[in-house]
């Protein structure tokens, strides 16, 4: 029985049927995470902490609630990711170069500005 027409069309049906699941389930993931409005939640986090750090003066100590977010502070950027929703983390950008001192405590993070 191998070799025969029906196995080849099944094989094709079998294969398309995996993939037409596939590309269903990433878009039923990109919906989840933009419907309960973790990316935007992320992006906004991001923004304002970045616009708080080019605004704040030198020796300023900002205390940040986190939420389900992770931040991460890198050279000249502020990293946020969600701990609920297995997403990509979102950076923005200093617009001047500051130097700062972060340190966490259960649910705040503290930022110094030092310079």
């Amino acid at each position: 029985m191998k070799g025969k027409k029906g196995d080849t069309q099944l094989y094709s049906f079998i294969t398309y049927i995996v993939f037409v699941l596939i590309v269903f389930l990433v878009l039923l993931s990109f919906v989840n995470r933009t419907a309960t409005g973790t990316v935007t939640k992320q992006q906004v986090l991001a923004k304002e902490i970045a616009l708080l750090v080019d605004s704040s003066p030198t020796g300023t100590e900002l205390i940040i609630e986190k939420g389900n977010f992770t931040i991460i502070f890198k050279e000249n950027k502020v990293e946020v990711n969600s701990k609920d929703i297995a997403s990509y983390p979102y950076e923005y950008e200093f617009s001047t170069m500051r130097e700062i001192e972060t340190s966490e405590q259960d649910t705040k993070i503290i930022i110094k500005i030092l310079r």
